[in-house]
């Protein structure tokens, strides 16, 4: 089990290195502020909206199951209530998702390091930002898990719930971007803080207020969760 988790971890960072330098390799030539600021906005690129609702959810629910595979018959038994089961599952998702941020955001500050001097990076404030950012990452992507968990008790195929996720997060993407744009507050309004902090010149105690809203999110839905929990057939199909 030890080398699966080890081999899912390099394959995730080994792909947020391929994104982010196909993402910004026609930049990359000219590494300035004005690049830097460029190459995370929220249309494009390694930390654009679309990176975050859509390309990226597939590999964090596939890097979530690879980890921890979900409850089964034999946990059911172990753990004799639903409540602890769920308890479990929530830990698991901490943990799994806090490995997911942690990877995209050491490839980030990786790679942007290795083509941006220093003196770009600090006048960009880029690592507190970067910070900042991944806190909200880390609990939108919470609500993503708690997602395909609550999903996962109506439909038996876990493959099937992964999807359904996927395809809700991708219609929320592009609603927003065509039809909403930023018109109410929703989750995509909340990641992808570059944009708000360089463009909008929004300070950092309202982004990390951003982060708040997310955890407040994750709190409902665990709770809306827990109840779908207990009414789940742990003896369906996978």
């Amino acid at each position: 089990m030890f080398y699966k988790r080890l081999t899912s971890l390099l394959i995730l960072i080994l792909f947020f290195i391929i994104v982010w330098y196909m993402q910004g390799r026609y930049l990359l030539s000219n590494p300035n502020l004005e690049t830097l600021i460029y190459l995370n906005n929220s249309a494009s690129g390694f930390n654009s909206l679309m990176a975050y609702a859509v390309l990226y959810t597939i590999p964090y629910l596939l890097f979530y199951r690879q980890w921890f595979q979900e409850e089964s018959a034999l946990e059911m038994t172990r753990y004799r209530t639903r409540e602890k089961i769920l308890k479990l599952t929530w830990m698991r998702m901490l943990a799994v998702t806090l490995i997911f941020v942690l990877a995209m955001l050491g490839v980030h500050f990786y790679m942007t390091n290795l083509f941006f001097e220093k003196s770009v990076l600090i006048e960009a404030n880029f690592v507190v930002i970067s910070m900042v950012n991944s806190l909200s990452l880390y609990f939108f992507y919470i609500i993503v898990g708690l997602s395909y968990v609550l999903i996962n008790t109506k439909v038996r195929t876990k493959t099937i719930a992964l999807f359904i996720v996927f395809l809700l997060f991708s219609v929320e993407f592009f609603a927003e971007k065509q039809l909403f744009s930023g018109k109410f507050r929703t989750l995509l309004t909340e990641i992808s803080l570059f944009s708000q902090y360089y463009y909008q010149d929004i300070s950092l105690i309202d982004l990390l207020l951003k982060g708040a809203f997310l955890s407040l999110v994750a709190l409902v839905l665990y709770s809306i969760t827990s109840l779908a929990y207990s009414r789940k057939d742990f003896f369906g199909n996978e």
